[in-house]
């Protein structure tokens, strides 16, 4: 493969030097009252004698912007802005490249802008869809999230997180600079959606790909929001508060400051609601213990219910969406960002909160086993959480000459949590017999931090394209943890209790990891269109995790007794090397990179209690990792992406350890030091089109992964006594999982989105429609067995934009599941699932406002768990005050009080049931103050992000220009 390889670089080599040659148009659009520059800009080209643009750039915060691989040929160059008049200039390419100068924008009036058609909703500019904030109107109240649930292909889901074009979204730009580090929830729950000109959604580069050019296959799916240019000097944000029926209360408020570079962001809220406006990252302790107590919980899942947030629907909780119990949360946040003189920028954010979780669940569980083993599994858990969080993050950039620039981005975050509970469990043969049971309860304390950092030095040679960049970075993560665990369980045959087990015992599990790893890249040119990249890419990690139970002795009234078949030490190493060429061409419509890396890993992984293993044992690992990203542009404004990736996957050390996990003695889990690192291939495909003149826009996505030698589960039932080991007793009725390496895991997934306008509503329609297929591979008592998945999942919104007095989303999204087992016909089970929600929002009269938000959730297929339930929320509110400014509200949370949380889940193992308690109904009276403060004049200037040069198909050869960020 690798001379194959070899061959095909050559070959494109080769047929890069036979193109001709291309040059290339710059300028710089300025404002032509006052000479400032203009940044973010539209710029379009297209032949003379065609209609139809060929690229497109947006001008970066010096208002400078660069069209290249053109050949000869004459073009006309449009320059557009909102606020200003759009400016057309001819240009002829002889055998030079052209530089237009300053290109003067003129201010536009009302009277000289003349609608035609419809407006601008979305346009694909290069790689990157642009959508036009005006183009959906909202209530004057709305958020950035109220705002992009409007916009064709992008979905904001029940738990906060948002999908873009099929593609979960890892951060949320504000102006190309991080708003509250990567935290999108943050970023879209605290924006007003007033001050939003344009929602751009790119695939962003890290800081090296984004300099040298060369995809590395890491790329993260952005929104960066770009604001109003007249709404980014000012102050503006608001403050409310609210009491209600039952103790309900909700207070908060968010504050920004924006003075061109300067920007200063205050959030802070407190509830007892289900209202959080940060993402599930924070949540270490709850997410560490999740599906501990019940042996796990991973695989296809559906949800439902309603979260029982506050006004707006903007809250959500964590674990399973926004259904896990009820909470109170206690959160503040700060974002800073500023230049410090001529050559750096800063952005900065700290972020705390502390939640506090009530969760009462009960479970149902049917595994997929044709043996004389007990097939079923049912638990009754209560639980408290209490976690506190404190995040910090920093990016501060230095541009120290037009050659030499650094970005440093140090992370820290300090995570602590206490988790209480108790549950009732009972393994079945059937509904009325049963082999085993469990009444335990178990307290838990973790404490852990995670400081992470990255230096960037990127430097550029005299000679055009040439490049060097050098990446060093940091991990460290260290981390603490106690427990206790109370349990007496039974053991049955027959219905006959045949063995009383009590558990008296307590456990620490001190753990450390670190890591370090660098990555040196060199670029050289190849022509106009081509170049080339040497990377190389050691890292180094090193992990141990020590853990020690003690048993009760009751002489002494001490934890005492070391339970050495429940007391381990393990560590392990890893080293990585690994080397790659890659190739890129870039021309006018077509963007074709490839390359490979060679990659050597070594493990090496010791235990040191309770036996030492005689020496270290030692795992070599050689791949071949290949990579191709093709792109092209057509001329109808259509773009399509074609991506292929390779990586591996080592296991962590909590699956090489084996030492028996007993939180709950009837689930038992274990790790396995035999495991083998996997390989994961990952084809993409992306297609992209907008129409502007009839605002139609279509996006499709498709995705493909084989992972070979997949790391999954086996679980063995116990049918009779047994030990594990030699160590640990496996009582009949018991369970125990551990991991392996299984043959290949599949999984493919097609999404599809249309958007359109419908006139006859002065609204927005939108088509979504998605299918899924999953195949796992799981050991059910040695028996091989392939959950495979199907799913449906078609969707309409019809969102309004008739005014911003009257605002309604309506939509729909439903899912048909099939489930067919190789081990068990017998458990396949098809289910349905469907969600209708109506949002309206109404300001009728003298400062009147009615809102409502009706949804209907439908479950059916899943037995007793099958649901009909009709959640109604509303209120009235009255306006007051200079410009409405003031807001008194009255409203009513689930007023039928039906509101339920249901999750299936589906594994290679079992399928799970499960129900939890959820906030129901309450009334609430509550007062908003807005501030809304801003002043003329001023004009943001901000670093280049990646997307302006992603615009254009890429960075050109050589990376983007190294400038200061205050121009």
């Amino acid at each position: 493969m690798i001379k194959s390889l070899h061959i095909i670089l050559l070959l494109l080599l080769l047929a890069s030097a036979a193109f001709a040659q291309t040059y290339s148009i710059r300028g710089k659009a300025v404002d032509a009252t006052n000479k400032s520059t203009v940044a973010g800009a539209s710029v379009s080209i297209r032949k003379e004698k065609d209609s139809n643009n060929i690229a497109g750039v947006l001008t970066d915060t010096g208002g400078r912007f660069v069209l290249t691989g053109l050949a000869p040929d004459k073009y006309i160059v449009k320059v557009s802005f909102f606020g200003y008049k759009p400016l057309i200039v001819k240009v002829q390419i002889v055998q030079q490249n052209i530089n237009l100068g300053s290109l003067k924008l003129g201010i536009s009036t009302f009277k000289e802008i003349t609608v035609k058609g419809h407006q601008v909703r979305a346009e694909q500019i290069g790689d990157t869809v642009q959508y036009n904030a005006d183009a959906f109107k909202t209530n004057p109240d709305a958020t950035a999230e109220d705002l992009v649930k409007k916009m064709p292909g992008i979905i904001v889901n029940t738990d906060g997180s948002v999908q873009a074009h099929g593609e979960t979204v890892k951060q949320v730009l504000v102006d190309g600079k991080p708003f509250f580090g990567d935290d999108p929830t943050t970023a879209l729950r605290n924006l007003p959606s007033e001050v939003i000109d344009k929602v751009q959604v790119y695939d962003k580069l890290s800081d090296q790909s984004a300099f040298t050019g060369f995809d590395d296959g890491n790329s993260q799916k952005t929104i960066n929001i770009v604001t109003k240019k007249y709404r980014r000097n000012g102050q503006f944000g608001k403050v409310y508060g609210g009491y209600g029926t039952d103790g309900r209360y909700n207070a908060g408020e968010t504050f920004n400051d924006f003075d061109n570079n300067f920007r200063l962001s205050v959030i802070s809220l407190t509830n007892n609601v289900n209202q959080q406006n940060f993402a599930t990252q924070d949540l270490l302790g709850v997410m560490g213990n999740s599906g501990q107590r019940s042996g796990g919980r991973a695989g296809a899942t559906i949800n439902g219910g309603g979260s029982g947030g506050y006004g707006g629907g903007a809250s959500n909780n964590f674990l399973v969406g926004s259904q896990s119990g009820i909470n109170k949360t206690n959160a503040i946040g700060v974002n800073f960002s500023d230049s410090i003189g001529k050559k750096t920028y800063i952005t900065a954010s700290y972020f705390y909160n502390n939640t506090d979780n009530n969760t009462q669940s009960s479970l149902a569980r049917q595994y997929f086993t044709t043996d004389n083993i007990p097939p079923y599994y049912n638990e009754a858990d209560q639980s408290n959480t209490n976690n506190y969080n404190h995040r910090a993050n920093v990016r501060l950039e230095y541009t120290a000459d037009s050659s030499n620039s650094l970005i440093f981005t140090p992370k820290i975050s300090y995570q602590q949590a206490n988790v209480s509970s108790s549950t009732i469990g009972t393994s079945l043969y059937s509904p009325l017999d049963s082999s085993s049971a469990t009444n335990n309860m178990f307290n838990q304390a973790t404490t852990g931090y995670d400081l992470n950092a990255n230096l960037l030095w990127r430097h550029k040679f005299a000679k055009k394209g040439r490049t060097f960049s050098w990446n060093v970075g940091v991990d460290i993560n260290p981390k603490a943890s106690s427990d206790s665990l109370r349990s007496r369980d039974k053991y049955y045959r027959a219905g006959v209790d045949t063995a009383n087990v009590n558990i008296n015992q307590q456990a620490n599990a001190p753990s450390q990891s670190q890591s370090f790893n660098t990555n040196l890249a060199y670029t050289e040119p190849i022509g106009d269109k081509s170049m080339i990249q040497v990377n190389y890419n050691p890292s180094y990690t090193q992990s141990t995790l020590n853990q020690q139970t003690y048993v009760y002795n009751a002489l002494t009234g001490e934890y005492t007794v070391l339970d050495s078949a429940l007391s381990n030490e393990y560590s392990f190493t890893t080293l990585t090397n690994k080397a790659g060429l890659s190739y890129h061409y870039r021309g006018a419509t077509s963007n074709l990179m490839i390359g490979a890396n060679y990659q050597i890993a070594d493990l090496q992984g010791s235990q040191t209690f309770p036996v030492s293993s005689s020496g270290l044992k030692t795992y070599t690992y050689q791949n071949f990792l290949p990579t191709a990203i093709f792109t092209e542009r057509f001329e109808d404004k259509s773009s399509l992406r074609l991506f292929y990736l390779t990586s591996t996957n080592l296991p962590s050390i909590t699956q090489l350890q084996n030492v028996v996990n007993n939180t709950n003695p009837l689930l038992l889990t274990t790790g396995n030091p035999k495991l083998d690192q996997s390989y994961n291939n990952t084809f993409i495909a992306r297609y992209g089109k907008t129409n502007t003149d009839k605002a139609h826009s279509l996006f499709l996505f498709f995705t493909a992964n084989l992972n070979e030698n997949y790391i999954g589960n086996s679980t063995i039932i116990a049918n009779k006594d047994s030990t594990i080991s030699g160590k640990y007793m496996l009582l009949r009725g018991s369970q125990l999982t551990y991991p392996v390496n299984l043959n290949n895991d599949w999984s493919t997934r097609a999404f599809v989105t249309y958007g359109i306008p419908f006139d006859f509503m002065s609204s927005n329609l939108n088509f979504n429609g998605g299918v899924s297929y999953n195949s796992t591979p799981g050991l059910l008592n040695y028996h091989l067995n392939y959950a495979n998945t199907y799913a449906l999942n078609p969707g309409v919104v019809l969102s309004s934009n008739i005014s911003e007095n009257l605002d309604f989303t309506l939509s729909y999204n439903s899912t048909y599941n099939i489930v067919k087992n190789t081990l068990n016909a017998q458990a396949n089970a098809n289910y349905f699932t469907h969600l209708a929600d109506l949002k309206f929002n109404w300001i009728f009269w003298r400062g009147f406002t009615f809102n409502t938000e009706i949804s209907h959730t439908l479950y059916t297929g899943l037995g007793t768990y099958d649901q009909s339930l009709l959640l109604v929320n509303g209120g009235i509110a009255k306006k007051f005050l200079k410009g409405n400014s003031g807001e008194l509200k009255l409203y009513v949370f689930d007023a039928l009080n039906q509101n339920v949380s249901i999750a299936r889940t589906v594994t290679a193992a079992y399928v799970d049931d499960v129900r939890t308690a959820v906030l129901q109904r309450y009334v609430m009276l509550s007062f908003t103050y807005t501030l809304r403060h801003y002043t003329a004049g001023g004009v943001v200037e901000k670093p280049v992000p990646d997307w302006q040069n992603r615009m254009n198909g890429g960075v050109p050869p050589g990376g983007p220009p190294v400038t200061p960020p205050n121009r």
